[in-house]
């Protein structure tokens, strides 16, 4: 009976740090060369919520993890990336999901953030991990945010515009 406790509490603990990790997928424009992505990789560590970056140098993407308890800081992260001489091209968000109902111009809490979803599908119910993309001005290319018909700007801070 004392084995079977642990090996749930255990398993319960595990899934909770795990819903506190989330991972984001960042694609950088205008490299060139493997120094260019080690420039951004570098600039990228440096962020005291960052776990770990897998960078893939074909796609010009970067696999990061938030460090388990932290919060990551987008706005910081585009930065980094502008810092190293270097644009956002794409921006993914692994946001974990309970029963949010989303749909046009509606928003969802994210730890110290709020999504507004700008084009979104017929309103439906997201539950578990579901990948988001951040469309807010610096966070894709100015063609596709035309494309898109992203406003400028949210009004409010800490407030992001994404699709699903």
């Amino acid at each position: 009976m004392k084995m079977l406790f642990l090996f749930i509490t255990s398993f319960s603990v595990t899934l909770s740090l795990s819903a506190q990790n989330n991972n984001i997928s960042l694609q950088a424009s205008g490299l060139t060369c493997s120094m260019c992505s080690n420039s951004i990789n570098k600039s990228l560590n440096t962020l005291p919520f960052v776990e770990s970056i897998k960078a893939n140098i074909k796609t010009s993407t970067f696999d990061i993890t938030v460090k388990p308890g932290s919060v990551a800081d987008y706005d910081l992260m585009k930065k980094k990336v502008e810092d190293a001489g270097f644009f956002v091209a794409k921006f993914l968000v692994t946001v974990p999901f309970s029963d949010a109902e989303v749909k046009a111009n509606s928003t969802v809490s994210f730890q110290d953030k709020r999504l507004r979803f700008v084009s979104a599908p017929a309103a439906k119910k997201l539950s578990g991990d579901q990948q988001v993309r951040i469309v807010s001005k610096g966070f894709l290319s100015a063609k596709e945010a035309k494309k898109l018909k992203i406003p400028t700007s949210p009004t409010a801070s800490k407030e992001y515009y994404a699709t699903i």
